[in-house]
């Protein structure tokens, strides 16, 4: 049975109705249907070589409030869509693994070493460093700051809405925020960013979406390639580059001070021995 995608089927019904530059965005939807839901509103304005207004007529005429609501319609009729045409013999054993190295993969290639650098070296250099995130990004900033405290090198994490407001207005340009945002536009985040943009902290974000709006509040951008489908929430593959990119941070400390980092995975790793049932 052919699975006919309901999406592409209300823009064809508004099709005669639109106008010409709206129509170019449609066009667009149509040959790259499911790489939309992975493009923030710019990035789609800029492929579709039309202004972001458009893109905001073209969705309210449609009947939507916006463009996320927008995104969300096409990524649960993919979801749908790729349910309905799932092979029962497929193997998600294989398929997972699969994405998880073509994650890694991606975001190897994307990152910029200079930023990678810049970053390790304002963490290095800071009187405070903070790790912020909600979600399953929140998760990725809690890792980070056990990975970090492991080598003796002392951070702190913050997850919720209410205490990365209250950390961002104490902090200053003396101090780094690590900022984890798949979509690079959570709300939360961007609101306690913006506080600690006019502290002059320094701000490193881990997003990947390089022309989303934390990046414009950040100094160091470091990519990842874990694309938030807004229908999958916290799946493991799509947060699995911020964990290589905490990774990289760790060992990046490291690398700057070996011996004393030695020293205290060894001190933090006795501290433990007795919790470990003989």
């Amino acid at each position: 049975m052919i699975q006919i995608s309901k999406m592409r089927s209300k823009i064809e019904s508004y099709y005669p109705s639109l106008t010409k530059s709206e129509k170019k965005v449609a066009d667009y939807i149509f040959a790259n249907f499911k790489d939309i839901m992975y493009l923030s509103v710019t990035e789609l304005a800029e492929h579709a070589d039309v202004g972001e207004t458009t893109i905001f007529r073209f969705c309210k005429k449609l009947g939507f409030k916006g463009y996320p609501e927008f995104k969300l319609m096409i990524a649960q009729d993919i979801v749908n869509l790729e349910k309905a045409e799932e092979s029962e013999s497929t193997s998600y054993k294989s398929m997972i693994k699969d994405n998880i190295i073509a994650e890694i993969n991606e975001c190897y290639e994307t990152l910029s070493d200079d930023h990678l650098n810049r970053a390790i070296e304002s963490i290095y250099n800071s009187n405070r460093v903070f790790f912020f995130g909600v979600g399953s990004s929140g998760i990725t900033a809690t890792t980070a700051k056990e990975r970090f405290m492991r080598i003796g090198f002392p951070s702190d994490v913050a997850t919720d809405a209410h205490r990365m407001n209250m950390v961002s207005s104490v902090l200053s340009e003396n101090d780094t925020i690590v900022a984890f945002s798949l979509s690079g536009a959570t709300t939360d985040v961007l609101e306690s960013l913006a506080i600690a943009k006019e502290n002059g902290v320094n701000i490193i974000a881990a997003t990947s979406y390089i022309k989303s709006p934390i990046t414009k509040l950040s100094d160091v951008i470091l990519q990842t390639s874990g694309k938030a489908n807004l229908m999958e929430g916290g799946s493991l593959v799509n947060s699995i580059s911020q964990l290589f990119i905490v990774d990289l941070l760790v060992t990046g400390i490291t690398l700057l001070d070996k011996d004393q980092t030695q020293k205290m995975r060894e001190k933090t790793g006795r501290s433990i021995l007795d919790k470990i049932v003989k």
